[in-house]
């Protein structure tokens, strides 16, 4: 019978897994963390579209004849006041463990100054506009709530002031008499 040689044994690949996150709200911001082992930080990508985070990350190693392959592929949704916009958002990774802070949005509060039209008569039976100029006060919250900061904001609107309507006709048609 015919001899073959054996082959060499080839390596083996083996997968390492990540495990789930966490996330804890601090009050000011979400921090979260994962495990993400074997993978290097300069292997990690991250992108941040709106409020979905995107982890993606892959570490090759020999080990002996296997290749260990560490990898991370994760999407995350942000909660909807995570201030995905903020220069505060920080990751960090070390010791196989990245964690992402991500602050809340100061909550905003309006304070409205109400006015009082302008006094005058119209005579006209019609629609008359008018313009008025409303200053709204808007008040911001920062993260520590201890301090707040007070902007003016002037918008220019234009109200509708519907004026008394002629009386109507009377009608046309006789009601029917009664049999």
């Amino acid at each position: 019978p015919p001899r073959t040689a054996s082959l060499p044994a080839s390596p083996r690949l083996r997968r390492v897994e990540t495990p789930p996150f966490s996330v804890v709200d601090e009050g000011t911001a979400y921090c979260i963390s994962m495990a993400i082992p074997g993978v290097r930080t300069a292997d990690i990508n991250a992108v941040l579209d709106e409020h979905t985070m995107h982890l993606v990350g892959e570490t090759k190693r020999r080990l002996g004849v296997s290749l260990v392959k560490a990898r991370v592929n994760r999407r995350i949704e942000l909660p909807a006041d995570a201030d995905c916009e903020s220069e505060a958002l920080l990751l960090t990774h070390e010791d196989g463990v990245l964690n992402i802070s991500v602050p809340k949005r100061a909550r905003r509060q309006r304070r409205l100054r109400i006015v009082t039209p302008p006094t005058g008569s119209t005579r006209d039976a019609h629609l008359t506009r008018t313009s008025h100029t409303h200053v709204t006060h808007i008040t911001h919250a920062h993260a520590t709530r201890t301090s707040h900061a007070h902007h003016t904001h002037v918008t220019r609107s234009t109200t509708a002031t519907l004026t008394r309507a002629p009386p109507l006709p009377e009608p046309l048609v006789e009601p029917l008499a009664s049999a």
